[in-house]
């Protein structure tokens, strides 16, 4: 009878674990008057050494590391990277342990093993803001990059969610239920480390990509400052679920970021099944603006006509903004979205212009025609013309 599952012949072999890092070292060391500091660190190795790496006093990670590498599922792990706070104690920890498996690791673990350590920017327990906006947001990074690069090289990932604050081994245990990797937890008393159950974790991925553009827009920035909630950022909070992102309003703005589980959303998925919406190609030469202001009379209105020029300054796949109207009723937000034009196509993108006390409607054409463009596409160039309409009206 084997101890753990066996593995498929067509499955990918577990190479490298991904550990965050705690200071549940640093108490042990405290029972045995061993001061935690830079100056101490032979001394220390030389404790760790001298203990069974299943002792409690040697700390979480090295504890569920050798439990882990004892596992049938893990036997191919010859690479270990630890993941620490951005702190003084944090890169201290992340040294010792990085020492104890080179110098150790053959001996007391087993096996010979290559070792790395990332500190994680922005992990820092003195500033809630940046530890949430910044530091947890650079984890789901790390962890995604290292898996997306392992696979690449025919090699998977399992992290080992013990140590490290909550929020941090919360997130980590998450991603790796979204990736589909084995995830470790093992609690100070477990004689032995436990693989986590999968959870109920369900995304409808043809959602997900219709707003990839959105939130990757979000993701690239902690916050973003805008007068109104953008257009793009109301439609793909409404169709992914409030969850996901964070708003607060500061005086006459609002402040619009992803939310942690939508940095752990979109990171991963993006990771894992990528998105490739290419907006059309740039034009060669000059857009065309034609006016149709038979109603008014007025021709050229140069509130509206300084926002188009903009507009297609900058959205270079623009060839044609065709201005239906002019309304006399007042000024109405400036925004894009999707209808149905005049000339029977089954979509469009049209502009609202709030300017001058007026409000003018335009279809636009791109270099790419209507017919060829897929639902995915055409929500990507409206999310893109609203970003830009934001940016400039």
């Amino acid at each position: 009878m084997q101890s753990d599952y066996d593995d498929a012949s067509d499955r990918i072999p577990v190479r490298t674990l991904l550990s965050t890092v705690g200071m549940s070292l640093v108490g042990w060391l405290k029972k045995a008057n061993i001061e935690f500091s830079d100056q101490n660190r032979l001394a220390i190795l030389n404790s760790l050494g001298a203990l069974d790496p299943v002792e409690m006093t040697c700390g979480a990670e090295i504890n569920t590391l050798a439990l882990a590498l004892r596992k049938r599922a893990f036997r191919y792990i010859d690479r270990v990277e630890f993941l620490t706070s951005d702190t003084d104690g944090g890169r201290l920890m992340g040294n010792i342990l990085k020492a104890y498996v080179e110098k150790h690791a053959e001996e007391k673990l087993g096996r010979k093993l290559t070792v790395d350590v990332h500190i994680i920017e922005g992990l820092v327990p003195e500033d809630g803001r940046r530890f949430v906006r910044e530091g947890l947001p650079n984890l789901i990074n790390v962890i995604c990059k290292r898996w997306q690069e392992e696979l690449g090289n025919y090699r998977s990932i399992a992290i080992d969610a013990t140590g490290g604050f909550k929020a941090q081994i919360a997130i980590a245990t998450l991603m790796g239920q979204v990736l589909g990797v084995e995830v470790l937890y093992k609690y100070e008393t477990f004689s032995s480390v436990e693989i986590l159950p999968p959870l109920p974790v369900e995304v409808k991925l043809d959602i997900w990509r219709k707003h990839a553009m959105a939130l990757e827009r979000l993701a690239t920035k902690s916050v973003i400052e805008v007068k109104e909630e953008p257009v793009w950022f109301i439609a793909a909070r409404n169709d992914l679920g409030y969850v996901f992102f964070d708003k607060l309003k500061d005086g006459n703005s609002w402040f619009i970021s992803l939310s942690v589980a939508g940095h752990v959303l979109h990171s991963t998925l993006k990771t894992k099944y990528g998105f490739e919406v290419e907006l059309p190609a740039d034009r060669e030469g000059d857009a065309e603006v034609s006016w149709e202001d038979k109603n008014y009379g007025k021709g050229r209105h140069p509130e509206a006509s300084a926002i188009i020029d903009k507009l297609i300054e900058k959205c270079r796949y623009i060839t044609r903004v065709t201005v239906h109207y002019r309304h006399p009723a007042g000024e109405f937000r400036t925004k894009a979205w999707l209808g149905t034009p005049p000339t029977g196509e089954k979509h469009s993108v049209n502009i609202k212009l709030g300017a001058g006390g007026k409000t003018s409607n335009a279809l636009l054409s791109f270099t790419k025609k209507y017919d060829d463009l897929t639902p995915v596409e055409l929500a990507a160039i409206v999310d893109d013309i609203n970003a830009i309409l934001e940016e400039i009206a």
